[in-house]
Formats: structure tokens, sequence, C-alpha cells
């Protein structure tokens, strides 16, 4: 099983290793080490798990294990308008600030998630620190509240798997580019096989986890009735 500091050291492998190690074997011994490298390990990798979370998540391919549902509840609801808004939720504080509001009867009808729910319009607005989601519909099964996907930072690497650890990795190595002595070039290497390597792998593998549902558009050329695939 997967933890922190073999994440951290699979970043410094990309990078060529943990270059100021006092015991030279270009490895870090746990990302909880008082030395420089650790320290910087310790301080991105939230950040930087946190970002491919959410890339993911924006080219509609999360990662299963960082979603969570949530029923916002009619407790909160806003009488009347809320900046030309019906209703007005606060969001879970443990959301990263990236969600979709969605029909509950969708999700809970499924035998496993699907990466095409019923998605609505909604817009967001931030009070207090806390994040509301601004809506004209109710789309929890009881029809008095707002549902929810969003993304939360799952932080059991456990949980992870081998094209997130490699995303997460890949970025963080070019996060830790300064501290182990890399060139900017090899920074923005790095980065540029985040976004068309390692991204693109695990949003593949990412969807084939979802039970995908196959709309069709019928086709007519040619006089012909057959159904034709849709992306």
């Amino acid at each position: 099983m997967p933890t922190d500091t073999d994440i951290a050291n699979i970043a410094l492998a990309k990078g060529g290793g943990a270059g100021d190690q006092e015991s030279g074997t270009g490895i870090i011994g746990s990302i909880d080490g008082s030395d420089r490298v650790s320290a910087r390990c310790k301080l991105l990798l939230p950040v930087v798990r946190r970002r491919v979370f959410v890339d993911l998540f924006d080219l509609k391919a999360p990662f299963k294990e960082s979603l969570r549902y949530a029923d916002l509840g009619a407790e909160n609801a806003a009488p009347g308008e809320v900046g030309g808004w019906e209703y007005a939720f606060n969001v879970p504080k443990d959301s990263l600030g990236v969600f979709k509001q969605i029909k509950q009867d969708f999700v809970t009808t499924q035998s496993s998630i699907t990466d095409r729910p019923i998605e609505y319009r909604f817009d967001v607005k931030w009070e207090d620190a806390v994040q509301i989601l601004l809506t004209d519909t109710l789309s929890n099964s009881d029809e008095d509240s707002a549902y929810i996907r969003y993304v939360f930072d799952q932080k059991n690497a456990g949980t992870y798997s081998e094209p997130l650890i490699n995303c997460i990795a890949t970025l963080l190595a070019s996060e830790l580019a300064p501290t182990i002595g890399l060139t900017d070039e090899k920074r923005k290497t790095l980065l540029a096989e985040y976004k068309t390597v390692c991204i693109p792998d695990a949003k593949k593998h990412n969807l084939a986890q979802y039970n995908s549902f196959t709309r069709t558009v019928q086709n007519y050329k040619a006089g012909r009735s057959e159904s034709l695939p849709t992306v």
C-alpha cells in the first residue's frame, strides 16, 4: 500500500533524487523528516494532491475516491430570491470548491456511480469564508433541497490508482524543482508530462471505473436507420 513518503520518493526519482540528502541515497526516509527536502515534500504534497483531484473533476473524469455526495438540507434554503436565484445552500466545508448540482434519484437508482448524471444550472458565491450554492432547482429526492456531488481532499494514499500516483508524483516533482536543483527547463518538461501524459492516462483509467450509459442518436443517412453512439 503506497504512502505519502512513497509518492514523495517517486517524485524525487523523477527529478533525479533528493539532491541535498546527507545519506546520499537520493530518497527520504519519511515525509515527516526534519531535513529540508522532506519538509518541502510535506508542505507541497497536499497542494499538489488537491490540484490533481480538481483537474480530473474539471475533465469530467473524477477520481471516485475523492467524491462525496450531499443533500444540502431544506433548513438551509434561503427564503425568497438571493441575487436573482430562488434558493441558497451552504456547501460542505470539506469541499475543494468544485462541485455539480445533480438529481439525487439518478444516483440512488443506479447500481453504481455514473459519469453522466443529470446536472442543473447553478452559481456560487462566498460569504464569511463559506461557499454558497445558488440555484432555482430543488434536486434531492424529497424535492426540498439541493443535492450535489463534490470533490474533497482524499488523503488516504492506499486508495490511489497507479495513474493517479503518477499524476501526483510528476506534478510534485515539478514543484520540488528549486529544492532539488532542477533547471527551469526540466521543471517545464515535468509540467508538460503531467498535462499531456499523466492526466490523460488517469482520465482514461477513471472513466473505465464508471457505469456509463450509452446514449444514442438516430442516423437516417441514405434511408437507413441505425443508432450511432454519441461521445
